[in-house]
């Protein structure tokens, strides 16, 4: 007998490490049923390659099993739809589906009438309590133990951003063997003297324009283990931090970083103005987009992670060569 195939899933919602594990568990699941030979492909809805919907309706003539994700599915045409549609009806088809979005957006229609035969997986922004419980419970899946005091600093080091806090914890992991409980002490030993750092020395060369010390503080954050994606959202922070100080040339420091908020000190603000001696808006937009597309590349596997942070390090230390 064939194997039994799965029925669609559809991943929802905004909290993107969530998003990202319920899309691996669909393909797992699916791979496993559909056995030896599963070809597993992701496509974008607003990139969908041609002969999309043909190859839907003719799946069957090329045999084996075939588990298709569709990333920003909210973004998908009628025609793609209809397929979509199709596809899910069709039991013998041999194709999984795995549809994800950040919410169903003007589709809510298409996704009600798929969601009738889909599994449909909920992954919405987690509320700061629910963040702290969330921590929690990847701590217990490594079978680990933190106080109070290690739950809160991690907390607040990485922002409450729930890919940093899973990394941070794998870090955690290694550096503090168990069976031994994890403390403040330990996250700020290992997480903020390291990381933080690092973190500065990168952008600080970076906004300088030194490549070479870029890529060097580069590396030495990637073999410790930051994620790439990670250290993208720092350096888009720090360009976003640039565009806010430049729209108050003349006010006192001080009265920006109150006015900035989010912890900024008065001396990160004139750091930011010597920066901004070579940064101009327009650079600094632009970078910004390098930073998005690289972290679409990432997620969408069109570039490893290390090559597109490399390559967008290198664009941002030479703005006047890349974007004239």
């Amino acid at each position: 007998m064939p194997p039994a195939v799965p029925p669609p899933t559809i991943v929802l919602g905004e909290e993107e490490l969530l998003a990202d594990r319920a899309v691996a568990a669909a393909v797992e699941e699916a791979v496993r049923a559909l056995g030896e030979g599963t070809v597993v492909e992701q496509v974008r809805a607003g990139a969908l390659p041609e002969g999309f919907v043909l190859g839907l309706s003719t799946l069957s003539l090329f045999g084996g099993g075939r588990v298709l994700v569709v990333e920003d599915a909210h973004e998908l045409d009628q025609q793609a739809r209809a397929a979509l549609l199709d596809a899910a009806g069709d039991a013998g088809g041999g194709t999984v589906l795995v549809l994800r979005a950040p919410g169903t957006g003007r589709q809510a229609r298409f996704f009600e009438e798929l969601g009738r035969s889909a599994k449909v997986v909920r992954t919405p922004k987690l509320r700061p309590a629910e963040r702290t419980r969330w921590l929690k419970s990847e701590l217990r899946a490594r079978d680990r133990k933190a106080d109070e005091r290690a739950v809160a600093t991690l907390l607040e080091l990485t922002g409450g951003n729930l890919r940093t806090l899973a990394g941070a914890v794998a870090k955690l992991h290694v550096a503090v063997p168990p069976p031994a409980p994890i403390t403040a002490a330990d996250v700020q030993e290992h997480l903020s003297r390291t990381a933080e750092r690092g973190i500065f020395d990168l952008t600080d060369a970076v906004l300088a324009g030194d490549l070479q010390s870029g890529l060097g503080h580069l590396a030495a954050l990637l073999d410790q283990g930051e994620d790439p994606i990670g250290l993208l959202s720092m350096l888009a922070r720090q360009l976003r931090t640039l565009l806010r100080v430049a729209d108050h040339p003349g006010a006192p420091a001080a009265g920006v970083a109150r006015l900035l908020g989010g912890g900024v000190r008065d001396w990160q603000v004139e750091r930011a103005r010597r920066q901004l001696r070579r940064w101009q808006p327009e650079q600094l937009r632009r970078g910004l987009a390098a930073i998005a597309e690289a972290d679409v590349e990432i997620r969408s596997g069109a570039l490893p992670g290390r090559l597109a942070v490399e390559l967008v390090v290198a664009h941002l230390a030479r703005p006047e060569v890349a974007w004239r």
